[in-house]
């Protein structure tokens, strides 16, 4: 079974938008096609965005990571997050951390921009990243 990290901007669109791609890749997490991981720290930045978007409850956020069954591991530490700070902006070191310390085999994230790139995913061999759209075409 494959190990998942799902990153906020998963979480987030899965929680929004039951059509898209992270929402289909949240139920084969529901059918136990996969083994889905995530963070603390992972959660309190899903937590954030929510409550500028529309005000979603702690509660909610909970009863989605419960329901979809996560691996929740605890928060990031500072020593943790700092070998991966040479390769992405200190605000998204903890995901690479986060996805190499839970052992996954795919990273699933929508930043493009910071960490769905080229120079990392040739930095990052051992994990495959990708963006849910394209986990669900390959794999």
């Amino acid at each position: 079974m494959n190990k998942v990290f799902f990153d906020a901007s998963v979480l987030f669109s899965a929680i929004y938008s039951p059509t898209g791609g992270s929402n289909i890749v949240c139920n084969l997490v529901k059918q136990e096609k996969i083994t889905r991981f995530t963070t603390q720290t992972v959660i309190r930045e899903l937590e954030k965005n929510l409550l500028k978007f529309n005000k979603k409850t702690n509660t909610s956020i909970e009863n989605f990571i419960t329901d979809y069954k996560f691996i929740v591991r605890s928060e990031i530490t500072e020593r943790e997050i700092k070998p991966y700070k040479k390769y992405v902006e200190k605000k998204d070191a903890h995901v690479l951390a986060g996805a190499t310390l839970c052992k996954c085999g795919f990273l699933l994230t929508l930043d493009k921009k910071h960490i769905n790139n080229r120079k990392i995913k040739e930095k990052f061999t051992k994990i495959t990243i990708v963006s849910p759209k394209e986990f669900l075409e390959k794999y």
